[in-house]
Order: structure tokens, then C-alpha cells, then sequence
């Protein structure tokens, strides 16, 4: 019966949210929990719920690389975490593209873009750009297939494109 294997689903999704805040709070300065808790209101279609989520992972990797600094970490650590810190601004980008706010998904990807280039933070700024902008469009998906020479989606809107530009 697919209700009542949704239902069980669901249940087990509401128990790994209780379990990670409950992980969680045990040490704060940890930003996963907030991502993956971002991750999960995303894909529940909860944008303003993930949205909070994720501005306080991008709060905890911003205090976290700022430690980094302070202790003189070796570089690869602060690599890392700018990495990971421009996953949860790309996702606030997404958020705020769902929530209807293409102005703020714009800043969001671009600051993104500015703390780690990130193949798929392109393809977003590319496909909030279509039929808007298809220089930016362009530009984007070649930023994305340079990073990430075998991302499928950015090849295929590359390819459809250039096929309208003949």
C-alpha cells in the first residue's frame, strides 16, 4: 500500500530529525546537522523551514572558519570548509529561488561562487538566468563544465543552447 509506506517513511524521517537535533546539541559549533536538516526540509518542499536551517550552518561555518584563522589551521582544513561553506550558500540560493525570490537566489549563488567555485552553483545561475539572460546562461554552464567536465545537465542545456542559436 504506497500511503502506508509514505506514512512509514515519513515516521522514519521524523526520527532522524530528532535524532540529529538531538546530536546536534551536544556540540553546536557542529554545521552538518544544519545542512543535512536543511537537506531534509528541502526535499520535504519546506523552503522557508530549510532556508533557516541552512543561514545557520553558513552562521556556524563562518564562526568555524574564522577559528580556523585564529589557530592557524593548515590550509587544506580552510579549503574544506570554504567548500562546504559555499554548498550551504548555494542551497540558500535554491531556497530562494522556490520561495519565489530570484534576487536573492542571484546574491546568494554569487557570494557561493565567491567563497569556493562550485560546478553546480553555476548550473543554478545559469537556469536562473534562462530566458533572461543566455550570455550569462552560456558563460555559466561553460564555468560549470570546466570545474566539472562530466556534469550531465550542464552539457545538455549547454547542447540545447547552442542548438537555439542556429
Amino acid at each position: 500500500d504506497p500511503q502506508r509506506v509514505s506514512s512509514g517513511q515519513m515516521q522514519a524521517v521524523d526520527g532522524a530529525i530528532d535524532h540529529l537535533i538531538s546530536a546536534w546539541s551536544l556540540h553546536w559549533l557542529f554545521p552538518e546537522p544544519s545542512v543535512f536538516l536543511g537537506y531534509v526540509e528541502l526535499n520535504r518542499g519546506r523552503w522557508a523551514q530549510a532556508q533557516r536551517y541552512y543561514e545557520l550552518s553558513v552562521l556556524i561555518y563562518d564562526a568555524t572558519l574564522r577559528l580556523t584563522e585564529e589557530y592557524h589551521s593548515l590550509p587544506e582544513l580552510k579549503e574544506s570548509l570554504r567548500r562546504l561553506s559555499a554548498e550551504a550558500h548555494m542551497h540558500l540560493g535554491v531556497t530562494a529561488e522556490r520561495q519565489g525570490d530570484p534576487s536573492s537566489a542571484e546574491s546568494f549563488y554569487k557570494k557561493s561562487l565567491a567563497i569556493s567555485p562550485i560546478a553546480q552553483t553555476h548550473f543554478n545561475l545559469a537556469v536562473l538566468f534562462w530566458n533572461k539572460d543566455f550570455g550569462v546562461v552560456e558563460r555559466e554552464l561553460g564555468q560549470a563544465l570546466r570545474l566539472e567536465p562530466g556534469h550531465r545537465e550542464a552539457a545538455k542545456y549547454l547542447a540545447i543552447l547552442h542548438s537555439k542559436n542556429k
